[in-house]
């Protein structure tokens, strides 16, 4: 695999110019929030032991959010989790 160097700073290039120039669809976006908030309101009829770990998750760490308080946040509700991840990702 030799004479690829010379493209790395193309390639490096290319994906940032990507993620600078992203631009989020209003249409997409919803539908994935959607599918998200589906999969999120249907936790309680996981099994016990994944609710154990969604629980244990909470408990042992340090910033984590159980699936009601995410649903809450996608809603409007809390703002928290948004304002954590704002933060963490330096967007805000």
């Amino acid at each position: 695999m030799n004479g690829y160097d010379h493209k790395l700073p193309l390639i490096m290039e290319r994906i940032l110019r990507a993620i600078l120039n992203f631009k989020v669809d209003e249409k997409r976006f919803e539908i994935v929030k959607d599918l998200a908030v589906r999969s999120l309101s249907d936790w309680k009829d996981n099994e016990p032991c994944d609710l154990i770990h969604n629980y244990l998750n909470h408990t042992t760490k340090d910033k984590s959010f159980i699936p009601t308080e995410i649903l809450d946040a996608a809603d409007g509700k809390d703002l928290r989790i948004i304002n954590y991840e704002c933060v963490n990702l330096n967007i805000c």
